[in-house]
């Protein structure tokens, strides 16, 4: 299968093509592959140092949250 490029000229599709001899083998696979999920959030103003507990408690609870429901990872990015 091939994809075209991410700006596609006109007349063109930005979906894979393929034959649907493909289509019917990703379909058989599908119910056996599990997508991987990484959330990653960029909180600009939060402080490690001067997080609060509510703040802490917060993020324990969407970390709790995010790994329960997709099993994938949970990343903070924030100031030291």
């Amino acid at each position: 299968m091939t994809a075209t490029q991410p700006s596609t000229p006109p007349g063109k599709t930005p979906y894979l093509i393929g034959s649907i001899h493909e289509l019917y083998r990703i379909r058989e696979r599908a119910p056996h592959l599990r997508p991987h999920i990484n959330t990653v959030i960029a909180q600009l103003g939060l402080s490690a140092a001067a997080c609060s507990g509510e703040q802490q408690h917060l993020l324990a609870g969407a970390h709790s949250y995010v790994k329960a429901l997709t099993g994938g990872t949970f990343t903070v990015h924030c100031s030291l």
